[in-house]
């Protein structure tokens, strides 16, 4: 028997290659009980054992001690490829080693023995994820197009309600930060043609350019920008929440579907107010170029008035609405998307978050140089 001062006894026996480990006492974590490890620092094993039999004499009382020292026998075991035999614990301790070693089981497949991936499984994985990805988006387009056609024959579960809130949320809330960056980009634009024109001796010609360049370009671009880091990622983060919440399981259990009741109402909203967006951001950006020409040109206000009505026609203000309208489809469309297939949990949430920005920017690029090239093609 151990010479160790404890309640908690270990009986040490060798027979043949095979050691038997025998507990007794008390193993509770208000009594000092010992550790596996100090056997092996005192020279106690050998080290031409195959196997190690646990058994009990006198077990009078154990706690969480007990598994310590028995979870630090079977490492010490497997590290040495050792036989590890427990059959003839108490059922109750022997179960909680079953369960113990099928949680570190568990975690041990969850590594990647092999290290990181090569540039082929990476290319794979890429590759299938991203097919995944444009699955999911055609699933959920059709999902949203149907629901629309439930709305046209009055059968959709939505509320007028959720779709003015989200108008409310998308439109006036948004005014202040989207009249800000339209107003210091008409400004620049202003002075980057002033000084280039200037060389040319055709500084007059500045209203034009940024009168253009603000209602066909820049002020769906910018606004679909802000609304895209704004709109997009809270309609994301609020129907990511949801989910995680099983709000939206709820939904599905009393028969409401959640693209009806959560997705239309905040397409529809913010399709309607990016172009109102859009021109409060075309009106603060031709005030911007305004005050530089008047400042930098010497331009009288009437004159930059007038070059402006004169250089742009409807045409020009209609293809910049038409490009926004499509803009907010793309912003609520992304935001809704990543809501509704994050994880259930936090971390997901804000993936999620994260992925809606990203996605609702790079649609907005790619949609503004389609409608760049139809444009061009029918001379618009």
């Amino acid at each position: 028997m151990s010479n160790y001062p404890y309640a908690s006894q270990v009986q040490l026996e060798e027979t043949g290659d095979t050691l038997v480990i025998r507990l007794m006492g008390v193993w509770v974590l208000d009594r000092k009980a010992p550790a596996f490890d100090a056997f092996v620092q005192h020279g106690d094993l050998r080290d031409d054992i195959n196997e190690i039999l646990l058994e009990t004499k006198n077990l009078e009382d154990w706690d969480s001690s007990l598994l310590v020292f028995l979870n630090q026998a079977r490492e010490w075991a497997n590290k040495r490829s050792i036989g590890f035999n427990c059959d003839c614990l108490p059922d109750g301790l022997g179960r909680l080693m079953l369960q113990t070693q099928s949680a570190v089981d568990s975690r041990t497949e969850a590594k990647d023995p092999e290290g990181e991936p090569g540039f082929a499984e990476e290319v794979g994985q890429g590759t299938l994820k991203f097919l995944a990805d444009c699955s999911a988006f055609a699933s959920f387009l059709g999902e949203i197009v149907i629901s629309f056609f439930r709305l046209l024959v009055g059968r959709a579960r939505m509320r007028w309600v959720d779709c003015f809130r989200a108008m409310q949320d998308t439109g006036p809330m948004a005014l202040p930060i989207v009249g800000l960056i339209s107003f210091l980009i008409g400004v620049t634009l202003a002075f980057q043609a002033a000084d280039l024109l200037e060389e040319f001796g055709s500084e007059y010609y500045t209203p034009a350019f940024v009168g253009l360049a603000m209602v066909r370009e820049m002020g769906p671009i910018m606004t679909g920008i802000v609304l895209a880091g704004r709109t997009g990622a809270a309609f994301a983060s609020t129907i990511g929440s949801m989910k995680v919440a099983e709000e939206i399981d709820a939904l599905q259990t009393m028969g409401v579907p959640p693209v009806d009741y959560l997705v239309l109402p905040r397409v529809i909203g913010l399709s309607i107010m990016t172009p109102l967006m859009v021109i409060y951001s075309n009106a603060l950006g031709i005030l911007g170029g305004m005050l530089v020409s008047l400042v930098k040109l010497n331009m009288p206000i009437q004159t930059y008035i007038q070059e402006i009505f004169l250089n742009i026609t409807a045409t020009d203000i209609s293809s910049g609405l038409l490009k926004s309208s499509a803009f907010g489809m793309i912003i609520a469309y992304a935001g809704c998307l990543r809501g509704m297939n994050c994880d259930t949990s936090s971390t997901g949430v804000g993936r999620a978050t994260t992925s809606a920005v990203v996605t609702s920017l790079l649609l907005i690029i790619i949609f503004n140089s389609l409608f760049a090239v139809i444009y061009s093609i029918y001379k618009i």
